[in-house]
């Protein structure tokens, strides 16, 4: 029985067709999947959601020749849909600060920073102490001549 035959039992409900053809292509369709999500779970979860698609869908195949030519294209839309939906999970890095909890300064730090800055020239000590403690730059200070 060739696999357009088997495609129109499929369609008939012979489930059994369906396995064997799902079968016939099931490397084929992981290799796919994974070319596109890089993830062996992922690519799972494509190709099981592509097998469901192409069940519910196969009634309304109009040429049965063309099959893996369908299937695959349902794989790839299931691979770049879960795509999609990956990158709007995968959180913005510019946003982390902001859901981090703030860290309050060890109070012994704070101490220890002080001392090595009063061990600096006075001119060093002054540049400190305008950029870190008043968040002043060079340009933002004006310099009595």
């Amino acid at each position: 029985m060739n696999r357009s035959d088997r495609v129109r039992e499929a369609q008939a409900g012979n489930h059994a067709a369906f396995l064997a053809l799902i079968e016939e292509q099931q490397d084929r369709l992981r290799r796919i999947a994974y070319y596109y999500v890089r993830q062996d779970m992922d690519a799972e979860d494509v190709v099981h959601e592509a097998i469901y698609k192409a069940l519910v869908g196969l009634p309304k195949l109009k040429q049965p020749q063309f099959f893996a030519t369908w299937l695959t294209r349902i794989v790839i839309n299931c691979a770049l849909t879960a795509l999609d939906k990956r990158q709007r999970l995968v959180p913005d890095d510019s946003r982390a600060a902001e859901r981090q909890p703030a860290l309050a300064p060890d109070p012994d730090d704070r101490l220890d920073l002080r001392s090595a800055v009063r061990q600096l020239e006075p001119k060093q000590r002054q540049v400190i102490a305008f950029k870190y403690w008043h968040d002043m730059t060079i340009e933002n200070r004006r310099f009595a001549p």
